[in-house]
Order: structure tokens, then sequence, then C-alpha cells
């Protein structure tokens, strides 16, 4: 189960609290799709499951692949405590009343 897999690394990241928030980005992005990719209008891919554009983080899949959802979300999660604990990087959190 995608979603589940997804819940179980929020929550081992210490993120539970977070699951809501994660779940609404996630069905925005990529409509809980592992293989969801697309070709953004920069010319980059954004991959899986949170929709992880290449341009800026192609670098963080070293070891990992981008269609495993365990690997998507660190990834994802990587990104967003990078940002502050920030939403910003994903063009769909205002929609999910995220900022």
């Amino acid at each position: 189960d995608v979603r589940g897999c997804a819940h179980e690394v929020i929550d081992r990241e210490g993120l539970a609290w977070a699951i809501p928030a994660w779940d609404c980005i996630i069905a925005a992005e990529s409509g809980w799709d592992p293989g969801a990719l697309r070709l953004d209008s920069n010319g980059f891919y954004s991959r899986g499951l949170a929709q992880i554009n290449d341009q800026y983080h192609a670098w963080r899949w070293a070891g990992r692949r981008w269609d495993n959802p365990e690997d998507n979300v660190s990834v994802a999660i990587d990104v967003w405590r990078d940002a502050g604990g920030s939403w910003w990087p994903w063009s769909t959190a205002k929609g999910c009343g995220l900022r």
C-alpha cells in the first residue's frame, strides 16, 4: 500500500503530525502514483509521489530510486527540512492551505 508506506516514513521521521499535509501534497502532485513523471516547462522532470524537481534536487537521488515510495517521501522530507519546514517547494501547497 503506497499510502501506508508513505505514512510509515513520515512517522519514522517524527512528522506524524504532518501526515494530513503530506497526504494533500502527494495527492495534488502525483495522485499517489509512485511512477508519476512530469516534464516541466523549465525542461526538467519532476518525479514520483512528491514530484521532486530535477533542476534543484537531482543530486538527492544518489543511491535512491525516485519511483520507490519510501525513497521519494524521504527525499521530500529532506527538501521540506532544507526549506526550513516550509511547504514553498511545492506549487500545490497553497491549494492544501499550507505555506
